[in-house]
């Protein structure tokens, strides 16, 4: 009943209706439903908030992931055609990642 407790006061509601599984209580938090019963509400309550800062922080760390990962298909394909769109998506990355630290 803390997890409960702590989700409504960081914002989430108690929801009249039960969970449709299980019968427990379920909670709305963040647009999402929750069964408190058998869903890991601790882990509901411990995902950071989602603002322009952590979407920026996730997309530049997937860029710079993809961007090594195709650098290494890249390097080692001998395929014109293949290459060419290697090229183009770390071109595409590379903008988008320009973009991101102009912000």
């Amino acid at each position: 009943m803390k997890m409960v407790a702590e989700i409504v006061r960081k914002g989430g509601s108690i929801l009249g209706e039960p969970c449709k599984v299980c019968n427990g209580i379920q909670v709305k938090f963040k647009e999402r439903v929750f069964c408190v019963v058998h869903e890991d509400v601790k882990k509901i309550l411990e995902e950071p908030e989602l603002t322009l800062e952590n979407v920026s922080a996730n997309l530049k760390e997937i860029l710079l992931s993809k961007i090594k990962e195709i650098s290494f298909l890249l390097s080692n394909e001998q395929d014109i055609e293949k290459q060419e769109k290697y090229t183009s998506l770390l071109i595409q990355y590379y903008e988008l990642l320009k973009e991101l630290k102009g912000q």
